[in-house]
């Protein structure tokens, strides 16, 4: 793993903003699991345009991985979390506190 890899605070702070999220909100008549968030704020924040049919001809979209995003781009989408978080009312409980390098990445 490389330096530039996102830490294992921020994966925390992820998979505990995503639980939340995924507590609080319903997305168009639907609560949606973390991992369902997690799809949507990442192919959001990538402007994720890639998708095949999938083998009962829903679409499915392609790439839309965590593991390999850098501490930077993590942290994009952490702010990209809160920010929604925000507007949506949902207030985080302070068991999981950003990661130092919170700030920094998320610029």
């Amino acid at each position: 793993m490389t330096a530039n890899r996102r830490s294992l605070e921020q994966n925390a702070l992820l998979h505990a903003r995503l639980t939340e999220i995924s507590e609080h909100v319903e997305w168009h008549g639907q609560k949606l699991s973390p991992t369902d968030w997690k799809d949507l704020f990442v192919a959001d924040m990538r402007h994720q345009t890639r998708y095949v049919r999938g083998l009962d001809d829903s679409l499915v979209l392609l790439g839309l991985h965590t593991s390999d995003m850098s501490r930077e781009e993590m942290g994009k989408l952490l702010a990209l979390i809160e920010a929604f978080a925000s507007d949506h009312g949902v207030t985080f409980a302070e068991a999981h506190p950003r990661p130092p390098d919170f700030e920094e990445a998320a610029r």
